[in-house]
């Protein structure tokens, strides 16, 4: 037999035993009492702990679990259940302090925690399996803030903004648009885009925004007649591919310096 046919374990505890090991996820085997039997190398390297360092660590006594909602999900498993624990941040300091080696302990993790029955049905162990999704969850909170700063630069602008699909309809207006064109976002939403714009310009206005999605950019000054009947001059300006299929369209009320040069 080959050195490498030796070393592939023989036994159904040397192949638990790898299986155990080397998989990628975290895995906790816990006592019918909530204590920590065994553990593997992927539980260490997502706490930064080893099982030796929190002996008397029972997991019934968790506060953080407690004070996070997830103690209910796991005396489920406790009483019988296979459980999804739903995504949660975990910090290992804050249960016991200074004992992980990662300098940004908080994790991120969804998990899966079932019960191993004898043939009498009694609970001889429990299985706690997490999935570390910390990175997907960081990168879904750099999403929001982008998206809290987009939303807070849309609304507070004095110019008129407004995303359009490819046809050249309303998907989303911001106040000062609605302020401008003296209607409200629901009325615009959804309308076409040179709606509002005077007859004899409308044309103009349909050859610009197709020139938009040729050329990439587009800017003109056209009149329009705002809700209440008054006529409002917009310089307009706008870019293609805001997103994909969607066009940011910005306009300036310049009525006064109009009234001005003539």
């Amino acid at each position: 037999m080959s050195s490498e046919n030796s070393e592939i374990p023989t036994s159904t505890d040397e192949r638990f035993s790898a299986i155990f090991e080397q998989s990628p996820l975290s895995i906790q085997i816990i006592s019918p009492e909530g204590k920590l039997v065994r553990v593997n190398k992927a539980w260490e390297e997502l706490w930064g702990v080893t099982l030796k360092q929190i002996e008397g660590y029972n997991i019934l006594e968790d506060k953080q679990l407690e004070e996070r909602g997830i103690m209910p999900y796991i005396k489920r498993a406790f009483a019988g259940e296979i459980v999804e624990i739903p995504p949660v941040s975990y910090d290992p300091n804050a249960t016991i302090p200074d004992i992980t080696k990662h300098t940004d302990p908080v994790r991120w993790t969804q998990a899966v925690i079932y019960p191993i029955k004898d043939a009498a049905g009694n609970i001889r162990e429990l299985v706690l399996i997490h999935e570390d999704i910390t990175e997907q969850k960081r990168a879904e909170e750099k999403l929001k803030e982008s998206e809290s700063r987009y939303r807070a630069l849309f609304e507070t602008t004095l110019d008129g903004i407004m995303v359009v699909d490819e046809q050249g309809f309303y998907v989303d207006v911001n106040e000062s648009l609605c302020r401008i064109l003296k209607t409200s976002r629901e009325q615009l939403i959804g309308s076409y885009f040179s709606e509002y714009m005077l007859p004899e310009r409308a044309e103009d206005a349909k050859k610009a925004f197709d020139s938009l999605k040729e050329t990439g950019t587009f800017k003109g000054d056209f009149p329009v007649r705002a809700a209440d009947g008054s006529v409002v001059e917009l310089s307009w300006s706008s870019r293609a591919n805001f997103m994909p299929g969607l066009h940011v369209c910005v306009a300036r009320d310049i009525t006064n310096r109009r009234k001005v040069e003539d």
